[in-house]
């Protein structure tokens, strides 16, 4: 008994390998491996309710993807990101560049002493929520306020210096927005924001 492929199976079968090959020699020619990098902090203490700012020493990527460890993470296109943690313990954080290139580092948050003077503290009107693209306002009620630094959680700069700012987020999900007043880094509000 003899056994014969029938022409067009042989022919479909040949041109399939052909067009796997190449697309396997285009995508090994355009392969660019990943550089090792690292995830720094700027302290090695850190606290509760504090802004920690990670870093990564890499450059040449458009996507950043950070997961703090908290269930809680953020897309940015620069490489660094701000963030605070509401619990002490261990935390993983990962950072994703572009999709592709991962690096972790494992951090220790420790309780933060309570802050004695609550007066000091800031006050603001924060909507619960908003929608990518629309001017959202916010407004500081401390009261003795005469410098105000804003952070939206989408970089690690300050977005605002004024008192009632109006800010439009380029991207959804969860934010971490804080309000320092009158340049006192040892009280400041932290809200987590959608």
């Amino acid at each position: 008994m003899a056994f014969r492929l029938d022409d067009n199976v042989t022919i479909a079968f040949l041109v399939t390998c052909v067009i796997a090959s190449m697309a396997f020699v285009v995508r090994y020619k355009n392969h660019t491996p990943c550089k090792e990098f690292a995830i720094k902090t700027l302290t090695n203490k850190i606290y509760t309710g504090t802004l920690i700012r990670f870093d990564a020493d890499v450059t040449g990527h458009r996507d950043f993807e950070w997961d703090f460890g908290d269930n809680e993470s953020s897309h940015s296109e620069v490489n660094s990101a701000v963030h605070s943690y509401d619990r002490p313990g261990e935390y993983v954080v990962t950072l994703k560049l572009d999709d592709r290139c991962m690096e972790t580092t494992t951090i220790f948050v420790q309780q933060a002493a309570e802050v004695i003077d609550q007066s000091r503290m800031p006050h603001a009107i924060i909507p619960e929520v908003t929608e990518v693209g629309k001017p959202t306002s916010f407004t500081d009620t401390t009261a003795g306020a005469n410098a105000w630094e804003w952070r939206f959680g989408e970089n690690e700069k300050v977005d605002a210096y004024v008192k009632n700012p109006v800010y439009s987020f380029r991207q959804p999900g969860w934010k971490t927005i804080t309000l320092t007043v009158n340049g006192n880094n040892d009280a400041v509000l932290v809200k987590r924001y959608l």
